[in-house]
C-alpha cells in the first residue's frame, strides 16, 4: 500500500491510500529502513560502539549513553538520525 497526505487543505488535512500495482518480491522494508541501509552502505555513519547498543537495551540509560558518544564522536551530530535507527530502533 501507499500513502499520501494532502496538507495544503488545513484545517481540513486529507490521507489517500492506493493499492499496489504488483505484488511485491520477499519482505518489503519500510522507508526508514531503506534510508538507514543507503546510508550505512555509502559510509555516512560512524562506528557506533557496542556499549550504546547495549545501552539501547535499556532506554532509560540510551540517552545518557548517545549523549556520552556524541561528544567523543564529532561526526556523529550529522547521523544522529541513523545512529538512533541502527541502535534504539533496532
Amino acid at each position: 500500500m501507499d500513502g499520501t497526505f494532502f496538507a495544503l487543505t488545513f484545517p481540513g488535512i486529507y490521507f489517500q491510500m492506493r493499492r499496489p500495482i504488483v505484488e511485491p518480491e520477499g519482505e518489503p522494508l519500510e522507508l526508514g529502513e531503506i534510508h538507514l541501509r543507503i546510508a550505512d552502505k555509502l559510509g555516512l555513519i560512524p562506528p557506533i560502539p557496542q556499549s550504546l547498543y547495549k545501552a539501547a537495551e535499556e532506554p532509560s540509560a540510551f540517552g545518557k549513553a548517545l549523549m556520552a558518544y556524541a561528544m567523543t564522536e564529532p561526526a556523529a551530530m550529522k547521523s544522529m538520525p541513523f545512529i538512533i535507527g541502527k541502535t534504539l530502533a533496532r
